[in-house]
């Protein structure tokens, strides 16, 4: 054998030897993408059923702190005040303080008296009641800020009797019943 037919046969055989071992490691590659593709499958699903309890455990929460902390607490104060601020009563909440307004109405409908409840720490069950007055020094006059409220002065509720001083106090010509 001439020494370029040795060097053509030794550069043959390098190459199906190199050929070989590609095929190997891609069918290794293919293995693994295919035992991949099943964990990543697997993964998919239980991501998707993640997405789903999440989106139950939402749906789920029925407990919202107008409704299960705000209207007790109106409930009591019309009880003692003979005010009629539940009736009307919703549990939306409005702007960026997530400010909760109610209005009490007279036995003609008419608005007599209105409180502003605001959340505190919720999970504590901690609310706020606006004060009727503002603070200039928080935000300027008809800033979002001010139209959204930040400005008010708020008092915290710590019992019945703060919001019923809250209402003498705004509403000294209303006669309660206390």
């Amino acid at each position: 054998m001439s020494t370029f037919q040795e060097i053509k046969q030794k550069f043959t055989d390098a190459y199906t030897a190199q050929e070989k071992r590609q095929a190997e490691f891609e069918a290794k590659a293919e293995k693994a993408r295919q035992s991949a593709m099943r964990y990543y499958s697997i993964a998919a699903r239980k991501m998707g059923d993640c997405y789903k309890l999440k989106h139950k455990g939402w749906m789920s929460r029925d407990i919202h702190w107008t409704e299960h902390l705000v209207l007790p607490i109106l409930l009591e104060v019309d009880k003692i005040t003979g005010l009629n601020f539940h009736e009307d009563f919703t549990r939306h909440t409005f702007g960026l303080r997530n400010e909760c307004p109610v209005f009490a109405t007279d036995k003609n409908g008419k608005t007599v008296a209105s409180l502003c409840f605001t959340p505190g720490e919720t999970e504590k069950g901690q609310i706020f009641i606006d004060t009727g007055k503002k603070r200039y020094d928080q935000c300027s006059p008809n800033s979002i800020a001010a139209l959204n409220g930040f400005d008010n002065v708020t008092e915290e509720v710590t019992s019945i009797e703060v919001i019923i001083d809250n209402i003498k106090r705004n509403n000294p010509d209303l006669e309660l019943n206390n």
